[in-house]
């Protein structure tokens, strides 16, 4: 099986070959055979609506993304989520008893910070201008802290479901795949 990527509009086409003992990394210039005992970790991510990615760590090499859109050379967006799911899923076949890899999927902590912090500036930036505009209640340093934790809080509680955890490859988590 064969799949091909181009994550954005700058970067290269690359394929990726599968077969019974190791995986082909080909682009324009070099192949690289890695057998599947040297994959690390596989990590699957639900970017947005209809955008998936798939993240291969592997021993001495740089992680692989492959996501389930093409950019083609014209600006459009090609979706290859049919491919790209059959590619993860026969992948996972493979690495299942070739590989000690690790698998998980979810969000990366560090998003949720970003979103913590940045709604921690918006707290602040309301509550000082509501200040300036005589609109607090109480104490602005109190306000901006109550905000700040109540929206946190609300961040985490929603999105607690999507942290990064670990699955077996055997049973992929479907809402990681188009």
């Amino acid at each position: 099986m064969e799949y091909t990527y181009k994550n954005t509009a700058s970067s290269r086409a690359c394929s990726i070959s599968l077969s019974n003992d190791h995986l082909v990394i080909l682009s324009a210039d070099k192949e690289e055979v890695i057998p599947y005992g040297e994959v690390k970790s596989v990590k699957l991510e639900r970017i947005h609506t209809s955008h998936f990615k798939m993240t291969l760590h592997i021993v001495n090499h740089p992680p692989i993304e492959v996501s389930n859109k093409y950019y083609l050379a014209t600006g459009e967006v090609e979706d290859r989520s049919k491919q790209y799911a059959t590619f993860v899923r026969v992948l996972h076949f493979h690495l299942k008893n070739k590989s000690t890899s690790e698998y998980t999927s979810g969000l990366r902590r560090s998003l949720l910070f970003i979103w913590t912090s940045l709604a921690a500036f918006a707290a602040c930036f309301f509550t000082f201008v509501g200040e300036f505009f005589a609109w607090t209640i109480v104490n602005p340093f109190l306000q901006a802290a109550v905000l700040t934790v109540t929206i946190a809080a609300i961040i985490f509680l929603v999105n607690r479901n999507k942290l990064r955890q670990p699955y077996s490859p055997s049973e992929i988590p479907f809402h990681f795949l188009p």
